[in-house]
């Protein structure tokens, strides 16, 4: 399998026991989840180029590749994480800011690193997947 960028440990362990009828789907979907992960909000052919995205979609129609085969393995390992804390917050924030035409705002500036600064325990350090303490 191709594996490129940060992630690939995180989508690996992430979706990799996914069972999509072919170990070649299982092994796209590991691609396409450490593509989405490394471009948040970018489209599937950003993500993973026009073969890329080609492939995916071929890979997202067919049966076997339902909703519940491609979050199993990654309901597994967030119970995996949870397991032994105890308290989680289960947090979902659909907001979004884009101060990138607010003239106060340098070009050096990075609301991920105050992100990171404040959250003092991440499971994937890049993919803002954090968990509570102990």
């Amino acid at each position: 399998m191709e594996r490129y960028g940060e992630c690939a440990d995180w989508a690996e362990r992430e979706f990799g026991g996914a069972e999509l009828g072919d170990v070649r789907r299982t092994e796209r979907l590991v691609q396409i989840a450490c593509g989405a992960a490394s471009q948040v909000g970018a489209a599937l052919s950003t993500v993973c180029g026009k073969s890329g995205s080609q492939a995916a979609t071929r890979v997202f129609g067919r049966d076997e590749t339902t909703i519940d085969a491609v979050t199993a393995p990654h309901i597994k390992q967030t119970s995996i994480r949870c397991s032994g804390l105890s308290r989680i917050l289960a947090v979902q924030d659909t907001s979004s800011l884009d101060l990138t035409t607010h003239k106060s705002v340098s070009a050096q500036s990075s609301w991920y690193d105050l992100l990171m600064a404040v959250c003092d325990r991440c499971v994937c350090r890049d993919y803002h997947l954090c968990a509570g303490r102990n």
